[in-house]
């Protein structure tokens, strides 16, 4: 979109988002979960994926919540097809493998 003078209709995470549906069912689920699975709690369920907790240790920050963006959502569809493509050539390499293996004992048996 860069090219065609579009700046603002690229993939970002201040223009159009990208966000794998799981992890927005994951980030709303830990910060419903106080309200709907322990009514008296005050904090989110998790310090990472919470509202808007901050940890402060020795008046540093030890802890803020982390967005998952575009960029994040990208990366991770990348590595997950690497891996899958490596598992499935690894599986029908190995499966054609053993396929010639019983084929040349099957001839070695029966030649002679």
């Amino acid at each position: 979109m860069n090219a065609l003078g579009r700046p603002q209709d690229m993939f970002s995470d201040t223009a159009i988002q990208l966000q794998s549906v799981f992890a927005q069912w994951i980030k709303n689920t830990h910060a419903l979960a106080p309200g709907t699975t322990a009514p008296g709690a005050t904090t989110s369920t998790s310090l990472t994926w919470g509202g808007g907790d901050l940890v402060a240790v020795g008046g540093k920050v030890a802890l803020l919540p982390i967005p998952l963006g575009t960029a994040d959502f990208l990366v991770h569809k990348i590595f997950l097809r690497s891996t899958l493509h490596r598992k499935f050539l690894w599986s029908t390499t190995h499966k054609n493998y053993y396929k010639l293996a019983c084929l040349f004992s099957y001839v070695v048996n029966h030649t002679k």
